[in-house]
């Protein structure tokens, strides 16, 4: 997560959009900070009008319990949008986190470029009318955007980003996808000599599901590789898949981009769970990562979309990018709710689990990747890997 120091009022609301990264509308944030820094902040939509007061009251309180467990050195309040709506959620979540004994820094309402605070009331410093907020090209902005840190106009650019293709290049997708289910059947029947070989999804629609909450899934976030692979098929497509991994790595990380032909068989090949497991170990907190798997996601067939969402979901997870993670994990559990790699982060998120939780990816402390105390046949290539490389230093 982009470290951002604040001095105003105006730096932190500057700020906040770069740390979820859109622009929040109709929003309750929750900004904590550490000294003069920002530490994380947390979002959720304003309930709509006329929602009953105990529904509209759920979410405030799931949120004030998730910053709670952080136990943050302070935080600031933000709502965002008309006072009708703000000042009801916020004033509740404000009580329940002062009941929590945490410290409360400030509580503001944003909206139409001014700020209103609902702790100050010295008019010399918080006039009636608003302060205006800092211009787009503020400081902090532009120290966030020379970090690299976006802010898009609203959630809905964002997901956006991972939205399926349409029109003519959903169907090339489609003509590549029959081509890589052609060449699946020759690599299954032995016929393929070399897997190296130039790659060359039929476009379906899958039907949108609720998405589960985390406790329909699990108690708690678990991180666990499939079992290694058996078979002759089986260890024909984690060879195939290692390959297209490898290359897709390392296309993204010289700044290149899959073709059609390549993104149809890496998704074909990662619904073979090693597949999936020899990519999840090998991620890291690269932005090319992130683009990587942005890519497969919008132009995979919809139905494979649960492999490659759920390794961006991880990713997006441990490198702070929190709403688009969360976008991910829908986008996977719309096709398939049963997915479990995208309910562990899926609960993850509902639960606010810190990254840190896997520091040391992917062998965390705490975290073993085994299964019947045997290590899967893709934790055992990255210890091989990694050994290697050790004895050549």
């Amino acid at each position: 997560m982009t470290k951002l120091k604040v001095r105003t009022p105006a730096d932190l609301i500057s700020a906040v959009p770069f740390l979820i990264g859109f622009h929040p509308a109709d929003s309750l944030v929750v900004a904590a900070v550490k000294g003069a820094q920002l530490a994380f902040a947390a979002r959720i939509d304003l309930p709509e009008p006329g929602v009953p007061d105990l529904e509209a009251r759920a979410p405030v309180l799931h949120l004030a319990t998730l910053i709670a467990e952080q136990a943050p050195e302070g935080i600031v309040l933000i709502g965002y949008g008309e006072s009708t709506r703000v000042t009801p959620s916020l004033l509740h979540l404000s009580r329940t986190l002062a009941a929590a004994g945490l410290r409360i820094i400030d509580e503001f309402r944003v909206t139409d470029g001014r700020y209103w605070s609902y702790l100050c009331t010295n008019p010399s410093c918080c006039p009636t009318e608003g302060t205006p907020c800092d211009p787009p090209d503020s400081l902090v902005a532009t120290e966030a955007t020379f970090a690299g840190a976006v802010a898009l106009p609203s959630r809905k650019d964002l997901e956006a980003q991972l939205a399926p293709l349409t029109g003519d290049d959903r169907i090339a997708m489609g003509e590549a996808d029959v081509r890589a289910l052609s060449r699946m059947i020759e690599l299954l029947r032995g016929e393929q000599g070399d897997e190296r070989r130039p790659i060359t999804n039929a476009t379906t629609t899958s039907a949108t599901a609720p998405r589960p909450s985390a406790a329909q899934h699990f108690a708690l976030p678990v991180f666990q590789p499939s079992a290694r692979p058996t078979g002759r098929d089986e260890r024909r497509k984690l060879r195939a898949g290692r390959i297209a991994v490898r290359e897709a790595e390392h296309r993204y990380r010289t700044g290149g981009r899959l073709t059609d032909d390549e993104v149809a068989w890496l998704g074909l090949l990662l619904e073979c769970l090693p597949v999936r497991d020899y990519a999840w170990i090998r991620s890291g907190l690269d932005d090319w990562q992130v683009t990587l798997w942005s890519d497969i996601v919008r132009r995979v067939d919809p139905q494979r979309v649960p492999a490659p969402a759920s390794l961006l979901a991880f990713i997006a997870w441990r490198t702070g990018r929190g709403p688009l993670a969360s976008i991910a994990v829908d986008r996977a559990l719309e096709t398939d709710q049963t997915y479990a790699l995208a309910g562990a982060i899926n609960a993850a998120l509902f639960l606010a689990t810190p990254p840190s939780s896997v520091d040391g990816w992917p062998t965390p402390v705490g975290s073993p990747l085994r299964l019947s105390g045997e290590e899967t046949g893709p934790v055992r290539e990255h210890r091989r890997r990694s050994t290697a490389r050790s004895s050549r230093r």
